[in-house]
């Protein structure tokens, strides 16, 4: 009897948690594959194909048709307008039969008319359980067209939680008129990151409605007209768990948030500032104890000599910090790394305007660091002796971009700091190398012989070392799984982001076996290895960093960040 039929398989699978969990893990080429397996056990692999539908199911054969079969078992729904163009038909039929829908995503429409069918027809369900809707990227290219985009038909409802609208030609209105016919009691999630500024009606809106409610928020384009507006929202919000500010609006010399205190934000845990031009306007706001704020992102923002000073005393409790594109001196970073480096878990630097050598501190001890992003600067024995000193619990290490003049000269100080052993990577479990053109396959041996004591997992991508390379090293290093990003993409995409990749260059061979009503009379497929069809479509969460930031989520401890997409 296969192991796929036998009654333990079937019966573990039976419970819904497990499934997620197991399933959960699998790529979705992969459970195409799985589904072939027996009769039985596709049944289980089926609902996780259909749980959750993005670009990747476009590609499947006779896509509507089984999407439709399906609907009933659709939990998260991507509409992305780049990769398919959705009849009128079959979205009304969709949001019809999808009972289960909780999440769903609508990005990349640019005719009015479309994008408001969309609206109408997910509104139009009188016992949604939709909790969670994004629009991104959402305009009118029509000249033609006069037809306004409208969401104010979402109001009605009422089982809302989270609502995300960026990027869009919505207008403020709008969205404001939407808000405040909005049925739902219970906002927890509200970001509004639009090219025009709120308006001031808004933030009463929602202090009025969900200042009791609302956990995180995150806001763009805050004009000084309705600063004092916006502070009183902040104020209010006394569940706020993370705020995120993106571009506030001022005159030089404005303080941003001064009469906001820790007593007023008890719950705050994460604080990100993206892109702010002027120095010192988040001063008085951060000059109080904040050791509620695990997580720190300054993002494209002026780092003053006082700013540091403040954050090195006022944020002892951080425990996550990103520091990406900073105007500042080296001086400002290692002032603020000298003071919390013994706190902190998880540390990403990310292209300072100095070689980050210049600004670390020379004795420093991260006592509980488990996870480190360097990213567009230089690196050193210095750096490395600091983040592999004896009795180290560093797990994963992420380098990407890295500025070496002279790469083999450093690789032989970390030979010699191995075979001194002045460093102890006993710990680290993970690393992670992006866009390193020096790395060949003789590079990463060194590496791995330097480093390696008990790591699992090893990723590359856009390095120039090859899958023949691979393969040695993996035969070399059984126990480490190397798993290559092969620049498969570049054939069919425009730039590298994965967002904007044609999902319908899949190889049609293996997507094409699926058409959901399978006999199963012979097993086809099996486990995919991982230099073949997993590495052109891995599962990775490198996605922000190349944004310029990545609050990664430390699994163990549970201490996260929301990424927060870029607002260019």
């Amino acid at each position: 009897m296969p192991v796929a039929q036998t009654p333990a398989v079937c019966t573990i699978f039976q419970s819904d948690e497990i499934k997620k969990r197991i399933l959960g893990r699998i790529n979705f080429a992969e459970l195409i594959q799985l589904q072939q397996t027996s009769k039985q056990f596709g049944m289980f692999v089926e609902d996780e194909i259909w749980r959750t539908v993005d670009e990747k199911h476009y590609a499947l054969k006779n896509f509507e048709k089984l999407a439709e079969k399906n609907a009933r078992k659709i939990e998260v729904l991507t509409l992305d307008g780049n990769f398919k163009h959705f009849s009128k038909e079959f979205v009304e039929i969709m949001f019809q039969k999808m009972e289960k829908l909780e999440s769903i995503i609508i990005k990349n429409f640019y005719d009015a008319k479309k994008f408001n069918h969309i609206i109408e027809s997910l509104s139009a369900q009188p016992d949604s359980k939709l909790k969670k809707i994004e629009i991104n990227y959402v305009n009118n290219k029509q000249e033609y067209e006069k037809t306004q985009l409208s969401i104010s038909k979402l109001s009605q409802l009422k089982n809302l939680k989270n609502f995300s609208i960026a990027d869009t030609h919505v207008e403020q209105k709008e969205i404001t008129l939407m808000i405040k016919k909005l049925e739902s009691p219970n906002i927890e999630e509200l970001t509004i990151i639009s090219g025009s500024y709120i308006e001031k009606e808004l933030y009463q809106i929602i202090q009025n409605k969900y200042s009791k409610s609302l956990k995180i928020l995150e806001l763009r384009k805050v004009s000084q007209e309705t600063m004092e507006d916006f502070e009183k929202l902040v104020k209010s919000l006394i569940n706020l768990e993370k705020l995120y500010l993106s571009e506030m609006v001022t005159s030089f010399g404005t303080q941003i948030l001064s009469s906001v205190l820790p007593s007023d934000l008890k719950k705050l845990n994460t604080l990100q500032i993206n892109r702010h031009r002027y120095k010192n306007q988040f001063n008085m706001f951060l000059n109080h104890n904040w050791s509620s704020i695990k997580i720190l992102v300054l993002n494209g923002c002026v780092l003053s000599q006082e700013t540091s000073d403040i954050i090195s005393t006022q944020f002892q409790s951080v425990d996550v910090l990103d520091l990406v594109e900073l105007e500042s001196r080296p001086e400002d970073y290692k002032t603020i790394l000298e003071s919390i480096g013994h706190n902190l878990k998880v540390l990403q630097l990310v292209a300072p305007r100095f070689a980050i050598s210049e600004a670390w501190p020379q004795k420093i001890i991260f006592n509980k660091l488990k996870k480190i992003s360097i990213i567009g600067t230089d690196l050193n024995p210095v750096i490395i002796s600091s983040i592999f000193e004896k009795n180290n619990i560093l797990e994963e290490l992420t380098l990407e971009s890295l500025f070496l003049n002279n790469p083999e000269k450093l690789l032989k100080q970390l030979e010699s700091l191995k075979a001194q052993k002045q460093i102890d990577s006993s710990c680290l479990k993970k690393i992670e190398l992006f866009n390193i053109p020096w790395l060949t396959g003789k590079n990463l041996r060194q590496i791995i012989d330097s480093l390696n004591i008990n790591i699992k997992n090893i990723y590359i991508e856009e390095c120039d070392i090859t899958t023949e390379e691979i393969r040695i090293l993996s035969e070399a290093f059984p126990l480490i799984n190397l798993s290559l990003e092969i620049k498969q993409f570049d054939e069919y995409a425009s730039n590298e982001d994965e967002d904007t990749f044609d999902y319908s260059q899949m190889d049609q061979n293996k997507l094409n076996m699926y058409d959901g009503n399978q006999d199963y009379q012979k097993p086809t497929g099996g486990w995919q290895n991982n230099m073949d069809f997993n590495n052109a479509y891995p599962i990775k969460n490198n996605e922000n960093k190349r944004n310029g930031y990545d609050c990664s989520k430390e699994a163990d401890d549970g201490y996260f960040s929301d990424p927060v997409n870029d607002v260019d």
